[in-house]
């Protein structure tokens, strides 16, 4: 029986602070219409992860393919 009120807490404390950003975000924006102002967006995540090093994505593929020998490692310039 304890365990149902750890996980409802669980839920509770990821889901609340969500839905109270979510509300403030949609509480501002209605006030926002009336006076004429710039609404404001909620965040969301990037589609794309951004580009990465070129050095470091060729040094990590060395780490994996890496069995002991030189075959298979490509030179990091």
């Amino acid at each position: 029986m304890l365990y149902s009120f750890v996980a409802t807490t669980i839920i509770l404390a990821f889901t609340i602070p969500i839905a109270c950003f979510y509300s403030f975000v949609k509480g501002y924006n209605l006030r926002a219409e009336k006076n004429g102002e710039k609404p404001i967006k909620a965040p969301t995540r990037p589609k794309k992860s951004p580009k990465g090093d070129p050095r470091l994505e060729q040094l990590l593929a060395n780490i994996d393919a890496y069995d002991g020998t030189e075959k298979g490692q490509k030179v990091i310039e």
